[in-house]
């Protein structure tokens, strides 16, 4: 389970991303299944003391795919990332999103900019 700060955090960032300007979404949603992904993600990333898209032998929206989680139908099943963001040393949720935001890979997802 995530502490509670982090969880404070999270929650922080999500809104921040919702009230951006140019979010396209109308609305985002907390999802238990991804959630879950996420806080085993985040407790592995923990035990290797280091935050990163790219360890382990799974694609990476594959991680997402094998407990059951369902893709848009043209997102890829590979080693493509339209759904993970991840920060480390941020030490808050507006930093996070800053820094996120400013990268183009995290923005499309971020923003839905990409199709998927």
């Amino acid at each position: 389970m995530w502490p509670a700060r982090c969880i404070l955090k999270a929650e922080r960032a999500a809104e921040l991303i919702q009230q951006h300007a140019l979010q396209t979404l109308r609305e985002l949603r907390r999802r238990p299944q991804l959630a879950a992904i996420s806080a085993e993600r985040s407790s592995e990333m923990a035990q290797r003391n280091q935050v990163t898209h790219a360890f382990g032998v799974t694609p990476r929206n594959r991680r997402l795919c094998l407990p059951g989680y369902s893709l848009q139908p043209h997102c890829s099943r590979g080693w493509d990332n339209q759904v993970e963001a991840v920060a480390g040393d941020e030490t808050t949720a507006e930093e996070a999103v800053e820094a996120w935001l400013a990268t183009p890979g995290h923005r499309l997802n971020l923003l839905a900019e990409h199709p998927c």
